[in-house]
């Protein structure tokens, strides 16, 4: 599945997609006439308020049909794909650097270059020499970068299904970057671990790749989409949620699934879930592990659904004293209109747990009806 922009500029109309400092959400820069010029004066066509953009930094110009950015003498700098430029040809998904602001230019065609088909970038050069981590990192960014610029980032699905019939009710997006089983190379996790702008990208975009694919899953169950620590509080997160609440189909409700230690941050808590209930969206804690009953009243806003992190399942059968806590914490949470998702249930024993302790849903590689 090839992912385009969604609702780019008129078909034909070339833009920028320009990710500012305060928001998570790119914008788009339509470019109507050439030339085009970028700076700080007032009189360029698109200005930055920066002091390390000169006042004319850049201009891109067509010439004979095709597209070029000429740098203007900057201070600091005109780069394409990571290498300073004088005068460059553009093509559609070129990477800018004009000082420290980031863009990306896309042509306008109704169809993509052949060069921008997904290619598979190899790690086995960098691979083989154990030793050399920094050429590897600089290997897994590039990788990273080709993932991003051509929408080929792909996205795995966890069921969640109803303990009682094995029957799915809702689904998990889990990116290529949280899937458990992808065996990434040391460089790779190294670099999806730094919270920077190209993996803010990444998370974005995988999430609105997920959003687009749950049109064509079974049934209108609800969609679970995860941020996670470095999602929250930044700019633009309420109108990303609001854009991925456009695109499921109409009946399949989207859960807004943040990591339960969001749930301490009361002020920021309770304003996002008045904003979500606003727009309909469901809210979820996922790797919730407190199973003492003042984890609730310590909540103080209790999500529709509560995610049981996989550790919760080891040694539950054994222990009775959770066992109480867990039934404790079902029903607390239903009383207060939330539900309890076990994950990690790998075994029918599990099941059958989760179910006599209260819980209706669960998620793993165990499912009633399919296993024996």
């Amino acid at each position: 599945m090839q992912t385009e922009l969604l609702n780019p500029p008129t078909l034909g109309t070339p833009w920028l997609e320009h990710l500012s400092p305060e928001s998570d959400l790119p914008g788009q820069i339509p470019i109507e006439r050439t030339p085009f010029t970028i700076g700080r004066k007032e009189a360029v066509d698109f200005r930055i308020d920066s002091s390390r953009v000169s006042r004319e930094h850049a201009r891109i110009v067509k010439e004979n049909g095709n597209y070029r950015i000429v740098d203007l003498g900057s201070t600091n700098g005109t780069f394409v794909n990571g290498n300073r430029i004088q005068d460059s040809p553009l093509n559609d998904g070129d990477m800018l650097l004009v000082a420290n602001e980031e863009f990306t230019f896309y042509a306008g065609t109704a169809e993509r270059a052949e060069r921008m088909a997904t290619q598979v970038m190899e790690l086995a050069a960098a691979e083989s020499d154990k030793h050399d981590l920094p050429r590897q990192v600089i290997h897994a960014v590039r990788l990273l970068q080709e993932l991003l610029l051509q929408g080929s980032l792909h996205i795995s699905w966890e069921t969640i299904f109803r303990l009682s019939d094995g029957q799915p009710y809702g689904y998990e997006a889990r990116s290529w970057d949280e899937n458990e089983k992808g065996g990434y190379s040391e460089a790779e996790r190294l670099v999806l671990a730094i919270d920077c702008r190209l993996t803010a990208r990444i998370r974005h975009l995988s999430r609105m790749i997920a959003a687009e694919e749950a049109a064509d899953l079974p049934g209108a169950g609800p969609l679970f989409l995860r941020f996670d620590t470095k999602d929250l509080g930044a700019g633009g997160m309420v109108e990303s949620i609001a854009k991925l609440r456009e695109l499921p189909a109409p009946e399949r409700r989207l859960i807004v699934a943040l990591p339960y230690a969001a749930a301490c941050n009361l002020p920021f808590a309770q304003e996002l879930h008045r904003q979500l209930r606003a727009k309909e969206v469901g809210l979820a804690y996922y790797d919730f592990a407190d199973l003492h009953e003042k984890a609730l009243q310590q909540m103080e806003i209790v999500p529709d659904f509560l995610l049981l992190a996989k550790s919760v399942m080891r040694g539950l059968g054994n222990n009775f004293e959770r066992q109480r806590q867990l039934r404790a914490i079902v029903a607390g949470a239903r009383k207060l209109g939330g539900e309890v998702i076990a994950l990690g249930i790998n075994a029918r024993p599990q099941a059958e747990l989760c179910r006599e302790l209260g819980c209706r849903f669960g998620q793993g590689s165990f499912r009633a009806g399919t296993h024996q």
